[in-house]
């Protein structure tokens, strides 16, 4: 059972596992090394994002070609690219795990977590694997996702699909 601490005394009551203080000892510096290589992880996963986002600048913008490639790029309008996909899937027919809110989207094109939320719906806009959901909500957010499977998402979110994969390739769209 959990209970709100009060006050003081109420805290000072509760008992705690203390082992001697040489297992004290062991125990922190076990787990001081593993906080110390959980830092020197985020710090190079964070190093790693920023020459990605370097890169995406440059190679997303045309400033920089990779080796090989000399082409002068096309511009077109993004009516022309994709398509805005609005038609709609039975909630009866998919997993409600596979449903997308803007409330299970990630920030920082951080991708999607289940969706926990019990649904009321009887239709939800469609999405199919391959195609880009963005959500339409606090855009600054950066919420994004490409998908990796067919389900349904909310009508806060936009699906954009590739007209041609010939010539429009879905996961380079989304790095778009």
């Amino acid at each position: 059972t959990t209970r709100a601490l009060t006050n003081g005394t109420q805290l000072s009551k509760i008992q705690i596992p203390l082992p001697s203080k040489c297992e004290q000892q062991a125990i922190v510096r076990v787990l001081s090394d593993i906080d110390n290589l959980i830092s020197t992880q985020e710090a190079l996963i964070a190093k790693k994002q920023a020459v990605k986002q370097g890169a995406m600048q440059e190679l997303l913008t045309g400033k920089r070609c990779l080796a090989g490639f000399v082409d002068k790029w096309c511009r077109h309008k993004l009516e022309n690219v994709v398509d805005f996909c609005t038609s709609s899937v039975r909630l009866k027919d998919i997993d409600v795990k596979e449903y997308i809110g803007t409330d299970n989207m990630l920030s920082n094109l951080g991708g999607v977590k289940d969706n926990e939320l019990c649904l009321q719906y009887s239709t939800v806009r469609e999405y199919k694997k391959k195609d880009i959901l963005i959500s339409n909500i606090r855009p600054y957010l950066q919420k994004a996702w490409f998908a990796n499977r067919h389900g349904g998402c909310s009508n806060d979110v936009l699906v954009f699909r590739s007209k041609d994969e010939r010539k429009y390739m879905p996961l380079f769209l989304y790095f778009l």
